[in-house]
């Protein structure tokens, strides 16, 4: 026999909602309000904070890593340090100067913790290099469904390594 809903069903579900809705005005949705439907706790993130030791007026940018995996928070500098260098990228080529970047943690709930500095590298590949990441990359291309126009591989590498300060 099928239930019927009923009034007093329906009232039962109202105080339920009710305190759903007090609690999520009460705790800014943090307890008792379960979100699956966001990707809130699944990433950290990270900002940049200062260039060459120069505190910057704003943090630049928002870098995501997982969480549950073996990324740690100089994946994070790196990309920071890739996005750096592209868009500079004919200042950071010509400079041969060494640039230092550090990080902070901007995820919610995360003590705001400062990483780094990080030293930027930028290796300049030599023909054969780039002729075989060239190679590579067109391999990779086949499989794309949508092939991307007037794209070529840089001819330069990015890497990131911590300074250790004593």
């Amino acid at each position: 026999m099928k239930h019927k809903y009923t009034k007093v069903d329906f009232n039962k579900d109202i105080k339920i909602l009710n305190n759903l809705i007090n609690d999520h005005v009460k705790h800014g949705g943090s307890l008792n309000v379960q979100d699956t439907i966001t990707t809130e706790g699944k990433y950290r993130n990270f900002s940049v904070i200062s260039i060459n030791g120069k505190e910057l007026q704003k943090k630049v940018g928002k870098y995501k890593i997982r969480k549950n995996t073996n990324s740690n928070p100089i994946d994070a500098a790196h990309k920071a340090a890739v996005s750096l260098v592209r868009k500079n990228e004919k200042n950071m080529l010509e400079n041969k100067k060494k640039t230092k970047l550090s990080i902070i943690e901007t995820t919610r709930g995360s003590n705001k913790k400062i990483y780094g500095p990080y030293e930027i590298i930028i290796k300049q590949l030599s023909s054969k290099e780039y002729n075989n990441k060239k190679k590579n990359f067109e391999k990779k291309i086949k499989s794309f469904k949508v092939k991307p126009t007037n794209f070529k591989p840089k001819n330069y590498n990015v890497s990131v390594k911590p300074i250790i300060i004593e």
